[in-house]
């Protein structure tokens, strides 16, 4: 197993920022690889919804079965990602109001399955340069919006 994390400031209110962020449908806008989230639960988001996430990575498409492990509207929100064969994953995002803004904190618990384990420096160099452009890009489009 292996962690990273990255964060960034959102000039953009915590209650946009959350809104946004937390609704996995939103990926495909600001995460990079992301093909396509289908909720697969039903009624309001919180702890235990459940999404379809799939995603293009080299030469196979993936699909992860993602459920949210902690929900705190406008505050935290965790899940728990399971793509088999290859990985399982545990990402904590925080909110923090600051400055008319809102400070948002990744971070991702990464479990590669099999042969990917032999791969986790190179994985997790690759890895923290991908959310923190990620975070870059949502970034961009919620202040975008303003």
């Amino acid at each position: 197993m292996f962690t990273v994390q990255s964060s960034e400031f959102i000039n953009r209110p915590v209650e946009d920022v959350f809104a946004f962020i937390s609704d996995k449908e939103n990926l495909p806008q600001w995460a990079s690889d992301i093909l396509s989230v289908k909720l697969t639960s039903d009624g309001p988001k919180a702890v235990g919804t459940t999404f379809l996430v799939v995603a293009q990575a080299p030469g196979q498409k993936v699909e992860t079965q993602y459920t949210y492990t902690t929900y705190e509207k406008n505050k935290t929100f965790a899940g728990r990602g399971v793509a088999e064969p290859m990985m399982v994953f545990n990402d904590y995002y925080q909110f923090e109001p600051r400055d008319q803004g809102t400070h948002v904190t990744l971070r991702l618990e990464i479990s590669p399955r099999g042969l990917l384990r032999l791969l986790q420096p190179v994985m997790r160099l690759m890895i923290s340069k991908t959310i923190r452009a990620e975070l870059a890009k949502a970034k961009k489009v919620l202040e975008s919006r303003a």
